[in-house]
């Protein structure tokens, strides 16, 4: 059976070295040379055990928040209160800055003003057009003088209706004055000093959302397919020692890194992680694998494998009955600290012959060497 290219290699230089090893000790020994092919071999084996329940996978991320914004007057003048720290938490509707609003108080008085004088203007002539738009049905007033008061009743009101927007605006440049935080956050970064005159657009300061806390890390492209097999998420971060947060997935990117080749994947943290957690913060997310359903995987050390031709790797079954071996293909799974995964046709309780598999034939008797006792220190194994 076939196994993933990048195990295959890893595999293939451990061969070499073991060829080397074996091939040297018979050139040495010339006991081992003189043994018949079909001679009785003594061998070291292991019985298999099912690998039982799910393994974990640790990629290093980067938390981050969920959202970032850079807050801006729509409206420019005069800072005469910043009221913002970096790291001091808002609420939202809280006033974060303010411009001095003289300017635009005066404005609006103006405006008032205004039209106030526009509204006199338009009752007045009202009262003319209604007068000689009557005259001019009972033919006592000339129609020049009937559309001239038409005309200037008309100015009249398109008149009030400009004042009326113009104070409406001036009302809300000066609401505009008035920076308020839109949603509950904390103060990243402030982009200018009190006192300072700022335009309309400016940043002035850098509000991150940390109720909800994202954890990004870098997913190898031969994962991307597996993610129905990732049944949690467990994220640690070295500042926050002795905790570990609960994970949910957000997303997993389109587009792979330029460099690294692999995907972004977002997690989204549980809140209880978010009173404790800043962005930028270095984590450690641990992504629990359910095991295969249907197939059973043993681990054996890595020298009980052999190439049985192209990228195939097989194993020695021995059988207890006829005290022989058979050789059976199997698939590499994954590489673990005591060797490799492996499944296929196989069954808990069968024995993998461990060391010697480069010397056998299939159908060839073997002999099981027994561990040394404890108390058999220095005797001949």
């Amino acid at each position: 059976m076939r196994k993933p290219k990048s195990i295959t290699r890893w595999l293939g230089m451990a061969m070499v070295g073991l060829m080397a090893g074996i091939m040297g000790g018979c050139m040495d020994s010339g006991a081992h040379a003189d043994i018949p092919p079909k001679a009785v071999r003594p061998v070291k084996a292991i019985q298999l055990t099912r690998i039982v329940g799910d393994h974990a996978l640790v990629f290093p991320a980067t938390a981050k928040s969920l959202r970032e914004v850079r807050l801006s007057f729509r409206v420019g003048g005069p800072l005469i209160g910043l009221d913002a720290e970096n790291g001091q938490k808002v609420v939202k509707g809280q006033m974060i800055a303010r411009i001095d609003p003289r300017d635009f108080e005066i404005a609006i008085k103006t405006l008032e003003a205004k039209l106030a004088a526009s509204k006199a203007h338009l009752e007045e002539a009202t009262l003319q057009y209604h007068r000689y738009a009557h005259l001019f049905n009972q033919n006592a007033a000339a129609k020049a003088k009937y559309d001239n008061a038409r005309a200037t009743f008309q100015m009249a009101e398109a008149q009030v209706k400009a004042d009326t927007e113009s104070l409406a605006d001036a009302k809300n440049d000066l609401i505009d004055t008035r920076l308020i935080a839109p949603f509950t956050g904390y103060v990243n970064d402030e982009l200018v000093e009190n006192h300072e005159t700022v335009t309309q657009g400016q940043p002035i300061v850098s509000l991150v959302d940390l109720k909800t806390i994202e954890v990004v890390l870098g997913l190898p492209e031969d994962l991307v397919g597996r993610l129905s097999d990732f049944n949690s998420y467990r994220v640690a971060f070295e500042a926050v020692p002795g905790s570990e947060f609960a994970a949910t997935l957000k997303e997993v990117g389109k587009t792979p890194d330029p460099t690294s080749r692999a995907y972004p994947l977002t997690l989204i943290l549980e809140p209880a992680a978010t009173p404790l957690v800043r962005p930028g913060m270095a984590a450690q997310v641990r992504i629990n694998v359910s095991a295969d359903a249907g197939k059973d995987r043993f681990a054996i050390p890595v020298q009980a494998l052999f190439n049985s031709g192209g990228d195939t790797s097989s194993v020695w079954i021995f059988d207890a009955q006829t005290q022989t071996v058979s050789r059976q293909e199997v698939f590499v799974e994954r590489l673990n600290r005591q060797g490799v995964e492996i499944s296929g046709d196989l069954a808990p309780g069968q024995w993998v012959v461990s060391a010697g598999v480069h010397h056998l034939q299939p159908g060839q008797r073997v002999r099981l060497l027994k561990k040394p006792s404890p108390t058999n220190v220095g005797a001949m194994r």
